[in-house]
């Protein structure tokens, strides 16, 4: 269900920006695949800016609902970034035609928020954290990337317990007893041989 609803809210975003639905062009939506760790990547993503990126981020313990069916509450963050040749305030307010980081995830807010994007969801998506995510390299790229959280809820049914095997009824009681210090050896097999049985008790149990 993770993956599915990664893919819902890459292809909500990039069928919004297909459509002219958002009022700014969008280069690339994609799932995050670490594009901001290092200055390589980072390039790669100034080359295609503005940009918005999904990624999965956890959740936390599920609750039970009962009947084995548990509800997750899962995070998501959608990272969106955006460049200016102008200066870094740019990046984030926007300037004449170029739209800035506020402004993009201002309205991918209103694209997502209260959405079930087509998925089978016990809660929609709702608007949570809003994180800057700021480094030297970023800033010397005048590069603006903000990341805003969004959650939901899915339940889950997991597989019901196998029901126990039944043991039968009792019906025969039958005991070899080896009483010290007569004939038997540790290693003799149970039942013992009848040459070998130092008494014997047979129950036939009544059956109702």
């Amino acid at each position: 269900m993770i993956g599915q609803i990664e893919q819902a809210i890459v292809k909500h975003i990039d069928d919004a920006a297909r459509q002219n639905l958002l009022g700014w062009t969008l280069r690339k939506i994609a799932s995050y695949g670490g594009e901001f760790t290092d200055d390589k990547t980072i390039a790669e993503v100034v080359k295609s800016y503005p940009c918005a990126l999904v990624a999965f981020t956890g959740y936390s313990a599920p609750a039970d609902v009962g009947a084995n069916r548990w509800e997750y509450e899962p995070t998501f963050a959608v990272m969106v970034a955006a460049k200016s040749y102008r200066n870094e305030a740019a990046t984030r307010q926007g300037a004449g035609t170029e739209v800035g980081t506020y402004q993009m995830l201002r309205d991918i807010r209103a694209l997502i928020g209260e959405q079930r994007l087509g998925l089978d969801l016990s809660a929609p998506f709702r608007p949570g954290r809003l994180v800057t995510l700021f480094n030297g390299q970023l800033q010397a790229q005048r590069l603006s990337i903000l990341s805003q959280e969004f959650t939901c809820k899915f339940i889950e049914e997991s597989a019901a317990p196998e029901p126990a095997k039944p043991i039968g009824d009792l019906v025969t009681f039958h005991a070899d007893w080896d009483v010290p210090v007569f004939t038997t050896q540790p290693d003799d097999k149970l039942p013992l041989a009848r040459e070998k049985r130092d008494a014997e008790d047979t129950v036939q149990l009544p059956q109702s």
